[in-house]
């Protein structure tokens, strides 16, 4: 005996419909993002257009330089890989810490310096401060990479 009423909505049609209640609203987001980011390129571009008309010759033609699409990218991916902050300022710090170090040795002791002791010194510490960052980025939950 089946005791469904006729007016009644079975859960399999209340399914496909928020199924497509959902596909819907997908697409209408998708739209939405769309519209957003040309807006936003738009309103971009004007203000560069607005700004440019101001400089002079040789910062205009700087701005063009630097705000190509490539360039932009190109520096955008730099800057969130290799030129952290922190591992800047970890780097710098070592550098100067061991250089110090190094000549304090020198003239303590006529020790010989070959010259790359800064370098390596900040090389190692920029490391660090890599490793440290994309550590502390790892284990935190709510960002990512």
């Amino acid at each position: 005996m089946n005791n469904t009423q006729p007016n009644s909505i079975s859960q399999r049609d209340k399914e496909q419909n928020n199924n497509k209640t959902g596909q819907a609203n997908s697409v209408v987001n998708a739209n939405l993002s769309i519209l957003n980011t040309q807006s936003l390129e738009k309103s971009y571009a004007k203000t560069l257009e607005i700004i440019r008309k101001q400089l002079s010759y040789k910062k205009r033609l700087l701005s063009y330089v630097i705000h190509n699409k490539v360039i932009e990218k190109t520096l955008y991916i730099i800057s969130i890989s290799i030129a952290r902050p922190h591992s800047l300022l970890v780097g710098s710090v070592l550098a100067f810490v061991v250089t110090l170090a190094a000549y304090l040795l020198h003239s303590l002791f006529n020790y010989r310096l070959s010259g790359s002791e800064t370098l390596v010194a900040f090389f190692i510490g920029w490391l660090t401060g890599v490793i440290f960052d994309y550590t502390k980025r790892l284990t935190k939950r709510d960002q990512t990479i």
